[in-house]
């Protein structure tokens, strides 16, 4: 009884030094290697760069994207915005796994207390962290661990201590879990609800269920702000599920080899620990939504995948709570060596795949630094197999050079309801990435870049290739980025290529592009006036509307014209560019929304200095 003493008490002198040794290990993995693993990670750490440099006007990201932080990835991206801002969106990254990893365990021991299950077994939560949801880089799923956890344990003790306090502080944690993860908050709040509802007294079930209310409100709040999805199913329930609920603590992809691991360390813990099922529903009913989930639910529902697949995290973050141990005495002794010893080896292994994984992103370092700051860049991933973290794991590596230079992305995550940084919806998105990066050998290279693209330089596993960006020869003007509906953007001519003519005048200047189209533009040091004309190009079929604008990067209007039709006369503009302090958007849109035929010219741009 002595020795099941020191391992339950709360704060004991060895499990604490136990959470040091694997934290301090764990941190060491995680700032050590440079790149972390996660197919997604790269893509979000851009998200977080965007949010840093949203408010230089330089940029373009505030023209571009729109930002709402009432999404269930709230938190992530605000922590990730304020750490960016500090060192940088990798530093971020790895700031935010740190906070999980070393969150999760701590939050898994606060609950396994509550339920009156070992503590000990909380070390395990230094592994779980870099499972399923490591591995494809949910970094909102990671960080909703060490929450759910805390979430669950302040439920058990307003169960034991039902008071008013305890009541507001699980609404709030219900409220901090939801703008973390929303499947996460869904799984809690199913548990929470099954948890509340198994017990005897009425009135005991309505007071509880009372912190739920706000949790509602907010859910239905969100839903209504949110565009109507087809709630569309696909991949249900197949025999590769079976094999995934076992080996998901280590691997995105069914495997038999990892599934025995799983299942004999797995045997070894409940047979030297002498386990038998706890019988309170605080303890088995997680582990059952769990596994249910995992197996039943479908992993592509409407436009979120991974859905039932994530559900495997769930039984491995609730799994060992729902038992109870039994060993004691040198039993329970050899149980906790085990536990500790289990995790330090796991833990190894997880850095000897970190390893192998950073070798094969030698050479990105380099291809980033031949990369001008700020410039836009195209992935394609090439040959993306991980020998140590599988398929698809290389895919999106080269989006750490936007993430921490600047620039935009082509496949960015700005397209998902869930994240809180948007592309605008109503704004044309550019279509030409100056840049191109893909991996592998050189032939393999070209093979995947094509006959278009100009190579530029190989790096370790990466080669570098220029899409040969359309430049415009502007006095005192550079193009940064455009994007326009049809048709390529032309200098001196119209976008079907003849000469420039408006309202029955020909210019020998100007740019031709085709509405909705938006250039943005960037002034040389010192300029202080931009003048010209704008109007609808005579050569233009049909019977097209336009209106030109001229905005700054916060979208404020500097100039607007009236709507034009063909044959009428160019509009002037000129503007004073003294209190700019970033670049100007040249906008040509449709107000009927019908760009047949839409051929808008720039004419005479001249800036004075």
């Amino acid at each position: 009884m002595h020795e099941a003493a020191i391992v339950t008490t709360p704060f004991s002198k060895w499990l604490l030094r136990a959470y040091c040794v694997c934290a301090a290990v764990t941190l060491g993995i995680i700032w050590l290697n440079r790149y972390p693993a996660g197919i997604d990670l790269p893509q979000h750490a851009n998200l977080f760069q965007i949010l840093a440099g949203y408010s230089d006007q330089r940029s373009g990201y505030q023209f571009f994207y729109s930002r709402d932080f009432f999404t269930p990835y709230a938190i992530t991206y605000l922590l990730g915005w304020a750490l960016t801002s500090i060192g940088g969106a990798l530093f971020a990254t790895k700031a935010l796994l740190s906070l999980a990893a070393l969150g999760t365990p701590a939050m898994m021991m606060r609950w396994l207390r509550s339920i009156g299950a070992d503590p000990t077994l909380a070390l395990f939560g230094f592994v779980v962290t870099f499972g399923f949801g490591y591995i494809w880089g949910f970094i909102s799923f990671v960080l909703s661990a060490p929450i759910a956890f805390l979430y669950l344990a302040e439920l058990n003790s307003l169960r034991t201590s039902r008071s008013w306090k305890r009541l507001a502080i699980s609404s709030a944690l219900g409220l901090l879990l939801f703008f973390t993860h929303g499947i996460t908050f869904g799984f809690c709040m199913l548990a929470a609800g099954g948890i509340c509802l198994f017990q005897r007294s009425p009135r005991h079930i309505a007071f509880e269920l009372l912190h739920f209310l706000p949790l509602v409100a907010c859910v239905v709040y969100w839903r209504s702000g949110q565009p109507r999805q087809d709630m569309s199913f696909a991949e249900g329930a197949t025999l590769d599920r079976v094999l995934m609920l076992f080996s998901g603590a280590w691997t995105i992809q069914p495997s038999r080899s990892v599934a025995a691991l799983v299942i004999a360390g797995t045997l070894l813990l409940m047979v030297g620990g002498r386990a038998r099922p706890a019988l309170t529903p605080a303890r088995w009913l997680p582990l059952m939504l769990g596994v249910l989930g995992a197996l039943l639910l479908p992993d592509k529902i409407s436009n979120t995948s991974f859905v039932g697949s994530r559900f495997v995290q769930f039984v491995y973050w609730f799994g060992l709570g729902a038992f109870d141990f039994r060993a004691a005495g040198h039993a329970l002794a050899r149980l906790r060596w085990f536990s500790l010893s289990a995790v330090l080896i796991l833990l190894g292994g997880l850095e000897y795949r970190l390893v192998i994984f950073n070798r094969e992103c030698e050479g990105l370092e380099e291809v980033a630094a031949l990369i001008p700051r700020g410039h836009d860049l195209k992935l394609h991933g090439g040959v993306t197999v991980s020998e140590s973290f599988g398929p698809g794991a290389l895919g999106q590596v080269a989006a750490w050079i936007t993430a921490e230079r600047g620039g935009f992305l082509e496949n960015d995550f700005g397209r998902y309801f869930q994240v809180p940084v948007q592309r605008r919806p109503s704004q044309q998105w550019p279509e030409e990435f100056p840049y191109f990066v893909t991996r592998g050998t050189a032939a393999e290279a070209r093979g995947f870049a094509g006959d278009g693209p100009q190579f530029v330089a190989n790096r370790g596993h990466f080669d570098l290739f220029m899409n040969g960006p359309t430049v415009l020869h502007l006095t005192d003007l550079e193009l940064i980025r455009f994007a326009q509906g049809w048709g390529p953007l032309r200098q001196n001519l119209s976008v079907e290529g003849h000469g420039l003519s408006v309202g029955g005048l020909p210019y020998a200047v100007g740019v031709g592009t085709h509405a909705n189209s938006v250039l943005q533009l960037r002034p040389t040091a010192g300029s202080r006036r931009i003048m010209g004309a704008a109007g609808i190009d005579d050569a233009a079929p049909g019977d097209p509307t336009v209106i030109f604008s001229i905005v700054k990067g916060t979208r404020e209007v500097l100039w607007k014209s009236a709507q034009f039709k063909r044959g009428q006369a160019a509009a002037r503009f000129d503007l004073s560019l003294e209190n700019l302090n970033g670049d100007l958007f040249l906008l040509a849109e449709s107000p009927t929304g019908n760009i047949a035929g839409a051929h808008a010219d720039w004419l005479d741009l001249q800036v004075t200095r």
